[in-house]
C-alpha cells in the first residue's frame, strides 16, 4: 500500500520513515471510488459522514441478525479522548456455531470519528474467533455515538461504538469546512502548544495526499533544530498547511505529527484536513475558521481580519456582517461595500474578541454571518472560536516600586506575592528581567517550578534591586512564565524628584529677561510628577524681590478640567496616576520706581 507523502524532519536522520500500520490503513490516500469510501482486499469500508445514529438506523438494526455472532466486548466505549489523538482498541468476533464457518465480508458505517481495520481472518471456523481494530479519532469536542455494521455470510450485525472528544492538549485542531474555488489554494498555520513543564521536540511531520503540502512559515527549505523545539507552556507556529485545489471534489487528507514527549496512549497526532473544491462561482473566505487562540480574561481584545474572494463574473454587494448569535464579547467593524471579481482575497471587515466580556462558555464560539445580494449565496457563515482562560494573576502594585535614595546603595529585597485567580493550578516555571536591567534587578529564592492553587496566594520568588546611581529612575518589566501565559509585571524605580517646564520650554532657570519700570511680566511654570507614587509639596515660595507665585491648578496632563481650589489642604499633594499629574504655577514679577 503506497502513500504519497510530504515529509519534514526535525533532525538529520532522513532514513527514518514514520510507518502507519494496518490499524489505520483507511487513512492512507489510495484512490477512492467515492467520498469517504475505501475498497480493500477484504470487502469495503465506508464512512460517508459524521452523525449520531438516527432512528432509521435503529429500526434497521432491530431487524438484523444478532444471535449467530458474538462480540467481545459487546460494545466499545472509548471514553474521553483528545481531538486529533487516535485511540485504538481491539474487538473479537466469535463464531458460536459448532458446525458452520463464518465468512466475514466488510464493515460499513456512517461516521468520520471511528475507523475500522480489516479482519485478521476472512473465515472464522466453528467455535473460532478473529479480531479487528477500531480507531477513535475525535474531530470535535463532544459526545460521539455510532453503529458499525459487520457484513457476513450469515447476515449483517450491528456493533455500537461510543466516545467523547475533549480539547487537544497541544491546542491543535483539524482543518474542517474549508472551501476554495478550483485552481486556488487553502493555507493555514499549524500552531502547536507545549503543555509540559519541559521542552518538547517535534521529530517528524507528514502530510498525506499529493495536493496537501507542508511549508515552513518562513518560506525556507530547512529550519534550524531550535525551530522544532517548543519551550514549556509556550505556543509556536511550526508549519504552514497548503492544499492545492486542482479538481472539483470533496478532498480529505491527514497531517501526522510525532514528538519526543509522547503521551502514554499514542506516539503521534493525526489532524484531518477537509477541503471542498468547487467550480461554482461565489464568495469564499480565506480561512475555515476565525481562530482567536488562547486568551486570558484581562488580555487586550484581539482583532482578526475577514478576507473574501469573489470568483464570480459580477461584483457582489456585502450589506452586513454580524455575529450570530449576538455576543457582547464579539464586535465587528464593517462598512457596506461592493466586492469586485478578482483572484485575490480582500479584507472586508475586522472581528474583535474581548475575553473580558465572556461570562458563559457558549460565548467562546459562534458564527460570523455575511449577507450579500448574490443570488447564489445570499448568506455566508464563517465560524469563530476562542479558548478563554477565566482569570489572571494579581499582585500588590506597591511591591513593584523601588525608591532610589542617596549613596551608599544597599540591596533592596522584596517579596512579590502572586494570587492565582484561574480555576486551575498555575505553574510558574520561570521569571526574568530584560537583559539591559539585569545589573540592577535579579530574581532570588526561586525554586522552579512553583505551583499556586486556584484562588490562592503564594510568594514564588523575591525581587532584588541594587541602584548604581542617585539618578536611576526608569520603568521596566518582569516577565513571569506560566502554564496559562507569559505575564508582564511593570516594575518602577524612582527618585522622588519632580520635573518642570517654563512656558512650554525645558529651561534650568526662570528667566524674565530685562523688565522695564512698572512693568509686570508673568511666566507659566508646569511641574510634572513622573514618579509612580504621590509627591507631597509642602511649600511654594519665591525669594526674589517684587516677585510672587500663585498656584493655578492641579490636573492630569492634557486634562481641560482645572481645579482652581488653591487651598493648601487640597493641593499639597502632587498625585501619581496612570497619567502624569501637572501642577501649574504662575510666577509674576513687578518693578517700581524708588
Amino acid at each position: 500500500m503506497k502513500e504519497n507523502k510530504t515529509k519534514h524532519h526535525s533532525n538529520q536522520r532522513k532514513s527514518e520513515v514514520f510507518q502507519v500500520t494496518h490499524r489505520i490503513c483507511m487513512m492512507q490516500c489510495n484512490p477512492m471510488p467515492g467520498p469517504g469510501m475505501y475498497h480493500g482486499d477484504v470487502g469495503d469500508l465506508r464512512f460517508s459522514g459524521s452523525h449520531v445514529e438516527s432512528g432509521s438506523v435503529r429500526e434497521r438494526r432491530d431487524g438484523l441478525n444478532t444471535r449467530q455472532i458474538r462480540f467481545d466486548p459487546s460494545y466499545l466505549d472509548f471514553n474521553e479522548q483528545s481531538v486529533g489523538m487516535p485511540r485504538i482498541k481491539t474487538v473479537t468476533i466469535i463464531n458460536p456455531n459448532t458446525e458452520q464457518s463464518l465468512h466475514l465480508q466488510s464493515i460499513s458505517g456512517s461516521t468520520v470519528h471511528f475507523h475500522a481495520s480489516f479482519f485478521q481472518a476472512k473465515i472464522v471456523q466453528p467455535l473460532g474467533n478473529t479480531t479487528f481494530e477500531i480507531v477513535f479519532l475525535a474531530r470535535l469536542v463532544g459526545n460521539v455515538e455510532n453503529t458499525l455494521f459487520i457484513h457476513t455470510s450469515k447476515g449483517v450485525y450491528p456493533y455500537q461504538v461510543f466516545g467523547v472528544g475533549v480539547p487537544n492538549p497541544y491546542r491543535l485542531r483539524p482543518f474542517l469546512g474549508a472551501r476554495v474555488p478550483v485552481n486556488f489554494s487553502f493555507t493555514s498555520l499549524i500552531n502547536m502548544h507545549n503543555p509540559f513543564n519541559s521542552p518538547i521536540q517535534v521529530i517528524e511531520m507528514y502530510s498525506s495526499g499529493g495536493d496537501l503540502h507542508l511549508e515552513l512559515p518562513s518560506g525556507l527549505e530547512e529550519a534550524p533544530q531550535k525551530h522544532w523545539e517548543i519551550p514549556p507552556y509556550e505556543t509556536k507556529a511550526l508549519m504552514r498547511v497548503s492544499f492545492e485545489g486542482r479538481s472539483p471534489n470533496n478532498h480529505t487528507a491527514f497531517i501526522r505529527i510525532k514528538t519526543s514527549n509522547a503521551t502514554p496512549v499514542t506516539e503521534f497526532l493525526i489532524l484531518p484536513v477537509e477541503v471542498e473544491v468547487t467550480a461554482v462561482p461565489g464568495l469564499f473566505p480565506s480561512v475555515d475558521l476565525l481562530d482567536f487562540g488562547t486568551l486570558r480574561t484581562m488580555d487586550e481584545p484581539k482583532a482578526v481580519g475577514v478576507y473574501l474572494l469573489n470568483s464570480g463574473p459580477k461584483q457582489v454587494h456585502i450589506s452586513s456582517i454580524i455575529a450570530e448569535p449576538a455576543n457582547n464579547a464579539v464586535s465587528v467593524t464593517f462598512t457596506p461595500l461592493n466586492l469586485k471579481p478578482g483572484n485575490k482575497y480582500i479584507k472586508v471587515a475586522t472581528v474583535t474578541f474581548s475575553a473580558y466580556h465572556v461570562k458563559r462558555s457558549r460565548q467562546s464560539n459562534g458564527k460570523i454571518q455575511i449577507k450579500t445580494n448574490s443570488k447564489t449565496a445570499l448568506k455566508l457563515e464563517l465560524p469563530y472560536q476562542a479558548n478563554v482562560l477565566q482569570g489572571t494573576i494579581a499582585y500588590s502594585v506597591s511591591k513593584t516600586r523601588f525608591y532610589v535614595g542617596k549613596p551608599p546603595f544597599v540591596p533592596v529585597i522584596r517579596e512579590l506575592p502572586i494570587t492565582n485567580t484561574f480555576a486551575f493550578t498555575m505553574v510558574i516555571y520561570d521569571a526574568a528581567f530584560p537583559p539591559e536591567v539585569e545589573s540592577l534587578f535579579s530574581i532570588i529564592n526561586f525554586t522552579k517550578p512553583a505551583m499556586i492553587s486556584p484562588q490562592k496566594t503564594s510568594t514564588p520568588f523575591y525581587v532584588q534591586f541594587l541602584a548604581n546611581g542617585s539618578d536611576t529612575a526608569f520603568s521596566t518589566i518582569l516577565r513571569v512564565y506560566t502554564n496559562a501565559s507569559i505575564f508582564t509585571i511593570p516594575i518602577h524605580c524612582y527618585d522622588g524628584k519632580v520635573k518642570y517646564i517654563i512656558d512650554g520650554l525645558e529651561e534650568d532657570i526662570v528667566d524674565y529677561g530685562t523688565v522695564g519700570t512698572r512693568e509686570k511680566r508673568t511666566k507659566l511654570l508646569k511641574i510634572y510628577n513622573t514618579n509612580p507614587v504621590e509627591v507631597t509639596i509642602s511649600k511654594i515660595t519665591c525669594n526674589v524681590d517684587f516677585a510672587s507665585v500663585k498656584l493655578l491648578d492641579v490636573r492630569l496632563n492634557g486634562s481641560k478640567n482645572n481645579n482652581n481650589n488653591t487651598s493648601s489642604s487640597k493641593v499639597n499633594e502632587l498625585r501619581k496616576s496612570e497619567h502624569v499629574k501637572v501642577r501649574r504655577i504662575k510666577g509674576t514679577i513687578s518693578t517700581f520706581n524708588h
